[in-house]
C-alpha cells in the first residue's frame, strides 16, 4: 500500500492469514520502495503479485500516469520476478483496462500506458511459460461518474471497484487465462481489434 494508514479495511479482511500467509507492506512504485518493501518479506517470497491501477488527473499527471501504470510495473516485475523463476511457481495479476485495447476520448494518456502494459505482458507472458508462472490481465471497462459528468476537462478515472470480484476469481483459478475483460458488453467492441487489420473498424464505431 502507498499509505498503511488506509489499510484498516484489509487488516479486518486479512483475519488470521496476516503475519502467516499475507504480509501488508508500504510501496509506492513510482519510489526507490521496492527493493526494499520485498526485502523485508520471509526468504522475498511472492506467490501473487497484483498490480493494480492508480486514480488521478491524467491531463495535468502525464509523466506521473505513465510512470505509474507502466514503469511502475516494469520496477515490480524486475524486484520480483528472479525469485519466482527460482521457485518455478508464481501467478502475476496486473490491472489492465479495456482501453489498453481501444481508446475512447479524453483518456488518451491513461490509454497509451496501457497499451504499454499490453504489449510488454504479452511478450513476457511467452517466456513466464519455461518457469511455469501464469500471468494475467485484468481488463476493466471504465464507467462515467458524477466527478467526471461536471469536471472533464481533468481527465477521466476508471471504476474499479467492480474488478475486485474478477481479480479474486482470476487469482483463484486453477488454469487463469491471460485476459479477463469485466464487463462482456465490450468484447464485440475489442474484437473488432483483432479481425480488422487496417484497424479502421473501432475507430469509425465512435
Amino acid at each position: 500500500m502507498r499509505n498503511l494508514s488506509n489499510g484498516e479495511a484489509l487488516v479486518e479482511a486479512a483475519g488470521r492469514t496476516l503475519g502467516r500467509t499475507l504480509e501488508i507492506k508500504q510501496l509506492d512504485v513510482c519510489e526507490d520502495s521496492i527493493e526494499a518493501c520485498v526485502n523485508s518479506l520471509p526468504e522475498r517470497r511472492v506467490d501473487i503479485l497484483s498490480k493494480p491501477t492508480p486514480f488521478g488527473s491524467i491531463i495535468d499527471e502525464r509523466k506521473t500516469v505513465m510512470d505509474t501504470n507502466f514503469l511502475g510495473l516494469v520496477r515490480l516485475l524486475k524486484e520480483i520476478l528472479h525469485d519466482m523463476k527460482k521457485r518455478k511457481r508464481g501467478h502475476i495479476v496486473v490491472i489492465s483496462s479495456v482501453m489498453g485495447i481501444l481508446v475512447i476520448l479524453f483518456i488518451d494518456v491513461y490509454a497509451a500506458s496501457k497499451f504499454a502494459v499490453e504489449g510488454f505482458c504479452e511478450r513476457l507472458a511467452i517466456q513466464a511459460l519455461r518457469f511455469n508462472l501464469n500471468i494475467s490481465l485484468i481488463e476493466p471497462d471504465p464507467a462515467i461518474t458524477e466527478f467526471e459528468r461536471k469536471v472533464y476537462e481533468e481527465g477521466l478515472k476508471t471504476d474499479l471497484s467492480k474488478s475486485d470480484k474478477h481479480t479474486l476469481k482470476i487469482i483463484t483459478m486453477e488454469n487463469p487465462p491471460f485476459c479477463h475483460q469485466t464487463n462482456a458488453l465490450y468484447t464485440p467492441m475489442t474484437t473488432l481489434k483483432y479481425v480488422d487489420p487496417n484497424d479502421d473498424l473501432p475507430i469509425d464505431t465512435f
